[in-house]
């Protein structure tokens, strides 16, 4: 999960005082600040079979919260606003209030709408949960006052009729191969996403890039360093990987 603090507003007075600005900035730097809104799972699934899934928010503040949940296509559209993003998905409740020590389950529906996705593997977006703190009544209108809202951020599948719900066994599928001279390649043959957690090739580790992650059936190289670019038989790679559930699961290969 990404997390990212995001500054709403900071209201200074006097507007133009120096003194006030450094310390806002002071201020910011040496507060604890921590969001009060969990997400009940690491990542958000809408299966094919009722084109619906479901994602519990939880406030584990003792105040209530404003919460604001939408989907985007990947971190092209971080900076654009819900409204001006299209995916082909509705949220039951995009925007509510959230008690202290409540929680409340949201509905995500896949509509199809304006777009078609693959029939023969999962399709990844990104599930967005703002959250946006009361303000501070008892704050005196003479004194500096900031407002923080924490923005959070999960991989959010859509797996189409036809393939398995859940994604079970699927890091012993992956398939190795160690190139004389361009690195270590990995192939997915199944369906789903793939996030590694670790991935070592003789005790040296390796990073999958971008986001630590291979797409359903394809294939990436992995460039290794020098030192390691010898041998193509004997190869011992260790990797883990994390399911469905948030755990991360280890598997160990020979090649």
């Amino acid at each position: 999960m990404m997390m990212m603090l995001s500054l709403l507003h900071a209201i200074l007075r006097p507007r133009h005082c120096l003194k006030a600005i450094l310390a806002a900035l002071v201020l910011l730097t040496s507060l604890n600040l921590q969001a009060s809104i969990a997400i009940g799972l690491t990542r958000a699934i809408v299966t094919g079979d009722n084109n619906a899934g479901s994602v519990q928010i939880l406030n584990e503040g003792r105040y209530p919260a404003l919460i604001q949940v939408w989907i985007d296509n990947g971190i092209d559209e971080m900076s654009k606003t819900p409204e001006e993003i299209q995916v082909p998905f509705v949220i039951n409740t995009p925007v509510f209030r959230l008690e202290g020590r409540d929680n409340r389950r949201i509905r995500i529906f896949y509509t199809g709408k304006g777009r078609s996705l693959p029939s023969d593997r999962e399709s990844m977006f990104w599930l967005n949960v703002l959250e946006v703190p009361p303000k501070n009544r008892e704050a005196r209108p003479d004194t500096n006052s900031v407002q923080i809202a924490f923005h959070s951020r999960i991989k959010l599948f859509y797996r189409p009729h036809g393939i398995p719900a859940q994604a079970q066994e699927i890091g012993s599928q992956l398939i190795f191969t160690r190139l004389p001279s361009n690195g270590l390649q990995i192939t997915n043959p199944t369906p789903f996403h793939i996030t590694f957690m670790t991935l070592e090739i003789d005790g040296t580790s390796l990073t999958v890039a971008p986001n630590d992650m291979i797409a359903p059936l394809t294939t990436v190289t992995i460039p290794v360093p020098p030192a390691k670019k010898a041998a193509t038989t004997g190869t011992r790679v260790v990797y883990s990987i994390i399911d469905d559930f948030g755990s991360t699961v280890k598997y160990e290969k020979t090649l």
